[in-house]
């Protein structure tokens, strides 16, 4: 067991803990522990083989032909619905009430519910079908009643299934995967490896020393607009990464076709008046090199630094990190 403080800072979300700089310590005081457990997947397949997989967001029952699912669902002894006909079907926990559950329009659950969300996907017949909460301690059991025709599929969490071997392009890479990893650890899954992250804070910052590298900074630097970001948002925060990826990369080229060079061979291998070559249309200049700009401070700056600092009261620039005091400075 991992305990972990979660911060939101965004609009929904299980990590639903106010930030304040002020009163992070209090705040961390009077928290109280939630314990989160995962869902439990068993799955028998058409050869009546047993799989099974650990979940700690949802377990999707998906449609894989062009016809609706048909599904019956029982909790317990209880039959919760005889036949839905939908696209599939999403049992969710509360942490993972508020990602693909909320987008198929299923409830938001408290942490500490002990409750499970069972909410359908585009639902057919009965069209007017909501869903339903049930408690965590009895089993879920859908079975798909029409196998032969219409085929289902079983995913637990299918994020690993999603990313498959790709590259993770990750805007703060160490923040996000540290909790994907913990998870995966949990779920006795195999954890992320940093070769294949790709993070675009340190690529930022590594092009554009000393400027702002946030997700909002780089849209105006690339001028990519984020005007629909209101709030932070998956899916418009990776479709913006995405942009701003291609730029930190080099630029996209602004159309499919390669612009044609105009060579004017006339002159190759000649020098013109001035004494410059002139080899393909490019004309070569004694133009003197500018130095490299220096952005290390020099020893003026730094007594000016700590000058200013010896007036602060416990400034943050002298508090105990593992950074190193040329780093500091």
């Amino acid at each position: 067991n991992k305990n972990f403080y979660g911060i939101n800072s965004g609009n929904y979300g299980f990590l639903m803990n106010k930030f304040s700089p002020k009163d992070i310590i209090k705040n961390l005081s009077k928290a109280n522990m939630v314990s989160i457990s995962p869902l439990e997947m068993i799955v028998k397949n058409k050869n009546n083989q047993i799989k099974k997989s650990l979940a700690i967001n949802e377990v999707s029952i998906l449609r894989q032909s062009r016809q609706a699912a048909s599904l019956s669902i029982k909790y317990g002894s209880k039959q919760i619905i005889k036949k839905l006909v939908s696209d599939g079907v999403l049992v969710s926990t509360p942490a993972g009430s508020t990602a693909y559950n909320l987008s198929v329009h299923g409830p938001i659950l408290s942490l500490n519910s002990k409750k499970l969300s069972i909410a359908p996907i585009s639902p057919f017949r009965p069209r007017r079908w909501k869903g339903k909460i049930v408690n965590d301690k009895l089993k879920i059991v859908i079975t798909n009643l029409n196998p032969s025709k219409r085929p289902i599929s079983a995913v637990a969490d299918n994020f690993l299934e999603f990313v498959g071997q790709d590259m993770l392009v990750i805007h703060n890479a160490p923040f996000d995967v540290g909790f994907l990893n913990a998870e995966l650890e949990n779920c006795r899954k195999p954890l992320i490896q940093n070769i294949r992250v790709t993070d675009t804070l340190l690529l930022a910052r590594k092009k554009f020393p000393g400027a702002q590298a946030s997700l909002d900074a780089l849209c105006r630097r690339f001028q990519i607009d984020n005007s629909h970001r209101d709030l932070h948002g998956a899916l418009i925060d990776a479709d913006l990464l995405a942009g701003v990826f291609v730029e930190l990369q080099g630029g996209k080229q602004p159309g499919l076709a390669l612009q044609e060079e105009v060579v004017d061979t006339s002159d190759s291998g000649k020098n013109d008046a001035g004494g410059n070559d002139n080899l393909s249309g490019f004309e070569l200049s004694d133009r003197p090199i500018r130095p490299a700009r220096q952005f290390a401070p020099n020893a003026e700056e730094l007594a000016a630094h700590h000058a200013l600092l010896d007036k602060m009261r416990d400034p943050i620039w002298r508090q105990p990190s593992s950074l190193s005091e040329k780093d500091r400075d």
